[in-house]
């Protein structure tokens, strides 16, 4: 499950021109660092940072205790450039991981993917169910079995899927 999602956080990085990445172990040790060690011994010694983007409200490091403003400071300090990015307001509320989340979990769909900027999407094999779609709907349905973190309300979506590279119109 953690392999598929990885595969698709993948994805949609490249989908929006992310050249290089870099998957790192997040052990306890690793999550465990004091931030300023971290900055200095893997973003700029190991990595040679140049400049970085972060978000205004991000932690990192020992007990979260890394900030944009000490990653400032560090900058100026280590010869790397930071640039603090503002909240993204949509409809008058700051866009989050955990508002998307939570629309998700309401059946918001579509918000949510206005707060994503893309629409939400999800993957897996279709699998056998109850054939109540050909019965009930009297159209056959798909079920999918979903290594998903997020799966949005339990109810009924129209939506698109893509199949064989073709994009069907789907319930």
């Amino acid at each position: 499950a953690l392999l598929n999602q990885l595969e698709e956080k993948i994805d949609i990085i490249q989908a929006i021109g992310i050249d290089v990445l870099i998957c790192v172990a997040f052990t306890r040790e690793f999550a465990a660092q004091n931030p300023k060690d971290f900055v200095r011994d893997f973003l700029v010694q190991t990595l040679r940072m140049r400049e970085i983007y972060i978000g205004y409200n991000n932690r990192f490091g020992q007990k979260q205790q890394g900030t944009p403003e000490s990653l400032s400071r560090w900058g100026e300090e280590f010869g790397f450039r930071v640039t603090i990015v503002p909240p993204i307001i949509r409809n008058g509320v700051p866009v989050s991981s955990t508002k998307i989340r939570q629309l998700l979990r309401q059946g918001l769909v579509e918000d949510a993917a206005r707060f994503l900027n893309r629409q939400y999407a999800i993957d897996g094999k279709v699998i056998p169910g109850t054939q109540r779609g050909s019965t009930l709907l009297g159209v056959p349905t798909a079920n999918i079995d979903v290594h998903h973190e997020l799966i949005p309300k339990k109810g009924v979506y129209i939506c698109r899927a893509v199949w064989e590279q073709r994009a069907l119109p789907a319930v």
